[in-house]
């Protein structure tokens, strides 16, 4: 890879996410803001040279790379810029930490049997109240809500139910909250969802939501703007100097609905659960779990308990999705009690391929903008084909010249390459214009000229 590029990539990668602490802290909502802010092109300021060495580079460079933005952002000295822990004791966490980062460690062993990837476990626990999980492709983060929920869940409720408006509950309505929670050190849910996301990250979810929905939503809009650019000067809207603009900026709203569609994730969604499970049992815990852990989230947007539900920006799936999963995983457990394994192949996303099919279209499009240039400085005589205009004027007594030959206004054959177009009357002001005749872009132009004041 290019040196110079590589230096930027890595700075890219490395500053992909902004300081402030609670920007890390995952919740439903934000997880589409968190993967977009890791993905690099969102940053290049030259994208027709730094896109090729880009999806050049993923292929040798990325999870190195992923590793290092990790360590970085999670380091320690970043971390103590966090709060306090306001749930649960410091003691009381940091052995939870100590239990899950083993588990993670685990986890990722299993998994590189099956998919051939080697990642270094990288666990946070979050200072966020919030019951939600992430996976950053390689680091896994659980909130510290979500730990709460599980382990101690008469104080998580205590915490929530601190947040609504007290006058709005009644003593009847705390007492039924309380009794629908009533568990205690649901350990073997709490390690369920740890290897959800675990898989979410050997599966490669998250660099595929990245690499593939992302890269080609950009690729999408670079071609978009080729085409623009092509068809403005074909029109004369702009001149045969202009450079060509930038575009990721603007592609952001789009980016950000594709990441959180729902039914685009549905499927990783049960794969992931379905490799969770074999994760579980292959460590020698409790791949039952599953189920009760997803029907217990389900409690939190339950409207038999509390009308609206106790939560909902941090569930990332309604009630009926949370149900759907539990009782899709029962195919699964049965083939994990049977076998040891989950029901069916599920392969991990290819970043070569991706990669590969990401250069192949990027070239196309980079061949498409160079035939652009090729034509506009081509001398038309040397063109190998005539192409049919409509050129309309008004007044229709308007005189009409193309490279300061007189035309009679209508449809007629021009050469492909750039031309000059003057349409002048005695009494009207003259309009020149500077038009590109190209083979894809049916060229049907109106010129209305402006009466002399």
């Amino acid at each position: 890879m290019h040196k110079k590029f590589a230096l930027a990539l890595s700075l890219f990668l490395l500053a992909a996410l902004p300081a402030p602490a609670q920007s890390l802290m995952p919740v439903c909502g934000s997880s589409g803001d968190l993967l977009f802010q890791n993905f690099p092109p969102h940053f290049m300021e030259n994208p027709p040279e730094d896109l090729p060495a880009l999806f050049a580079s993923y292929d040798r460079d990325y999870f190195s790379l992923l590793q290092e933005r990790d360590d970085l952002i999670f380091s320690r000295e970043s971390r103590r810029s966090w709060p306090d822990s306001r749930l649960l004791p410091n003691h009381f966490l940091r052995q939870t930490e100590f239990n899950l980062s083993n588990a993670l460690a685990r986890f990722y062993s299993t998994g590189t049997r099956p998919y051939d990837l080697q990642l270094s476990p990288l666990f946070i626990l979050s200072p966020s109240n919030d019951p939600a999980a992430f996976a950053t492709g390689r680091t896994v983060l659980l909130n510290e809500g979500l730990v709460a929920f599980f382990l101690a869940p008469q104080t998580f409720l205590d915490d929530l139910l601190a947040s609504r408006k007290s006058s709005s509950l009644s003593d009847e309505d705390r007492a039924r909250i309380r009794a629908a929670f009533s568990w205690q050190d649901d350990w073997p849910s709490l390690y369920f969802l740890l290897a959800h996301e675990a898989a979410h990250n050997l599966l490669k979810h998250p660099d595929q939501r990245i690499l593939q929905t992302a890269t080609s939503k950009m690729l999408d809009h670079y071609a978009q703007r080729a085409r623009d650019q092509r068809h403005d000067l074909s029109f004369g809207k702009i001149g045969f100097g202009t450079k060509f603009a930038r575009f990721f900026s603007e592609s952001n709203p789009s980016f950000d609905s594709l990441l959180d569609d729902s039914s685009r994730q549905r499927d990783s969604e049960e794969n992931a659960d379905a490799l969770a499970l074999y994760l579980l049992a292959d460590a020698g815990l409790d791949p039952d779990a599953a189920r009760l852990a997803l029907d217990r989230l389900a409690l939190l947007l339950d409207d038999s308990i509390l009308k609206g539900g106790l939560l909902r920006r941090s569930i990332c799936n309604d009630r009926s999705a949370l149900r759907d999963r539990s009782s899709r995983l029962a195919s699964h457990l049965s083939c994990i009690r049977s076998s040891g394994r989950f029901c069916g192949a599920i392969s991990a996303f290819s970043i070569p391929e991706t990669m590969q099919a990401s250069r192949q279209r990027l070239a196309d499009i980079e061949t498409y903008r160079r035939t652009t240039q090729e034509i506009t400085s081509r001398n038309p005589q040397d063109s190998p084909s005539d192409i049919i205009v409509r050129i309309e004027v008004k007044p229709k007594d308007a005189l009409l010249t193309v490279d300061g030959s007189p035309l009679h206004p209508g449809s007629f054959q021009l050469q492909e390459g750039p031309h000059t177009l003057s349409v002048s009357r005695d009494g009207y002001l003259t309009e020149t214009r500077q038009i590109v005749v190209f083979p894809d872009i049916q060229l049907k132009l109106k010129i209305d000229l402006k009466k002399q004041k």
